[in-house]
Parts: C-alpha cells; structure tokens; sequence
C-alpha cells in the first residue's frame, strides 16, 4: 500500500512544480481521467482488502478501477447540470463549490454501489464490513483527490479580494461607455448612473461591429486596453490557457497579483478589460460589469449587462 502511494506522489510532482504556468488544472484533469482513476482503484482496492483481511486478488483491482472510471464519467456529467440549476454566479459561487464537493462523494458511492455489491457476492463479505471498508477507502481517496483539486484550482478572485459597494462610477466621467444589457441586442449608454438606449443608428452600427470584432477570438480577452499612457506604471496582462484571469504589479516589482476563478466545476472569465486610470479596472464576468481597484484589492458592481464598449468623450 506504501508503494502505491508512493508511485501516486511521484506522478504529482510535475503538477506541483508548474502549478502557476498554464492551467495545471486541466493537466491534471486529463490525467486524472486517463490515469489517475487507475492509481485510485488501486489504492482503494489495498485498502478495502486490507480491513477485510482478505486476498488482494486482481478481480478485485479490475472491478475498484473500472467502478472508478465509470464514476467519474457520472460525477462530470451530472456536475454541469447542477450548475445550470444552482444559476452559478460571483456571489454563490462558494456555496455551490461546498455543495457540489458533497453531492460528487454521494453521487461516487452510488455510482459504483452495484461494483462494490458484485465484489460482495463473488468474495461473501459481510455487508456491513463492507460498506465500513468501502466508506474509509472512498473519503481517504476522495479527501486526497479534494484537497490537489483545491490546490491545482485558481480561487484568487474569491480568497483574494472584497466585493464592495464603493462607488467608482465618478471615475468614468471623461468616457462614454457603452453596453448591451442581458437579453436586449441595442446598446445603451451609462451616465452618471442613468442608463438610456442609443438612439442614434448610425452609433448603434458602428457599435454592433465593434462587438462582432470583440466576439471574434483571438480579439476576446487578448489585451488588455486603455486609453492612459503606460497604464499608470501597471504592468496588466491575462493569464491562464484560456487567458480567463488577470494578472498584474508595479512595474519593477516582483510581486504579481492574480485574479481568476477555475475550479473543475466552472471557470470564470474576465472579459473585455479596459483600464481606465486611477489604479481602476473595467471588466465584465457573467453578464455584470465591474471595476477593479487593483490598489485596494476591491471589486465594486457597475452595472448589469455585457459587452462594454469604452471611448473617451
């Protein structure tokens, strides 16, 4: 069993030292799809023979790593439906991840109950032995499992920074902004907290083509823009696969700040930002549009909708 454990350890060394390149997290999701459910049926397997004190025999191993298998696939398939039930957003998004950590352990146990009852007959293990010895090798395989998810995920944006309600909207009195609210396909204009259709068609065009080019990749989350010169000493990047986060510092410093959020649930992106000076970042996440104080560390709601569109007035 030590050995097993061991070989486990040694497999996680290349996540554990490239943890902040790329998105480690989906590394090691494929690998805990392609092999990692093998290493958990083997360890499991040791430690269900061993409190049943019976042989380690390779049925055993085979029945454990395809149960395994067979309960991932579950577990990810029924994960994206519950997350378009629970309606994921910034601000249930812990709840959900507590959530859904419980319900991937009870849907794991019924998903392979008919393996475990299998291994019952063919072996005549007492029922109750069984379900104790089943019971410890699924929370000591699914707490190690919880645990290098957590670490491999990006949680900065909720363990890093404060939701506020500061009102930075007096920042953006030198720009015209323009956005598409959730479900409408005109833009309006945001004014000192008022918001009003654009009327003018000619606008409304020239608008609808900028969001086309927005909406095309690579332009979606490919700079970051801004109409103040050196970006007030930001340095002000993307970060992640997918560029799905921001990252920044002051130039000639090496402490680099993140903002991110995936977890092998859901990803948040932080879409089309413009820095807008003053240490102030605009950016839209799930249909609303926020401005980050990247001073501060405090991200503060503007307004609902998406497809920002900024200029100076």
């Amino acid at each position: 069993m030590n050995k097993a454990i061991l070989i486990s350890l040694l497999f996680l060394i290349p996540f554990i030292l490239f943890a902040n390149t790329g998105s480690v997290l989906l590394l090691f999701t494929i690998f805990h799809a392609l092999a990692g459910n093998l290493i958990i049926g083997v360890i499991e397997s040791l430690i269900i023979t061993r409190i049943l004190k019976i042989k380690a025999k390779l049925h055993v191993f085979i029945v454990l790593i395809f149960a395994n298998y067979f309960s991932m696939f579950i577990g990810f398939s029924l994960s994206s439906y519950i997350s378009e039930i629970f309606k994921v957003d910034i601000y249930n998004i812990i709840t959900f991840l507590y959530t859904i950590l419980f319900l991937s352990f009870i849907i794991t146990i019924i998903a392979e109950s008919g393996f475990y009852l299998y291994l019952f007959r063919k072996n005549k293990i007492n029922f109750k032995k069984g379900v104790v010895a089943i019971f410890v090798a699924n929370i000591t395989t699914y707490l190690i499992m919880a645990i290098l998810y957590i670490l491999f995920s990006d949680l900065s944006l909720i363990t890093e920074y404060k939701f506020v309600n500061s009102d930075y909207s007096k920042k953006l009195n030198k720009y015209e902004l323009y956005f598409m609210p959730k479900g409408k396909k005109t833009f309006y204009k945001y004014n000192k907290g008022s918001i009003k259709e654009v009327n003018n068609i000619n606008l409304q065009k020239k608008l609808k083509k900028e969001k086309d080019i927005m909406l095309n990749p690579p332009y979606i989350n490919s700079e970051i823009k801004t109409f103040v010169k050196n970006y007030d000493n930001w340095n002000i990047s993307l970060y992640g696969m997918f560029l799905n986060g921001i990252s920044y510092s002051r130039k000639n410093e090496r402490n680099i700040h993140y903002a991110g959020l995936e977890t092998p649930y859901i990803t948040f992106f932080l879409k089309f930002p413009v820095y807008i000076g003053n240490n102030l970042l605009l950016f839209e996440l799930n249909n609303e549009i926020f401005i980050l104080n990247l001073k501060k560390k405090e991200i503060s709601l503007l307004l609902k909708g998406n497809i920002p569109i900024i200029g100076i007035k």
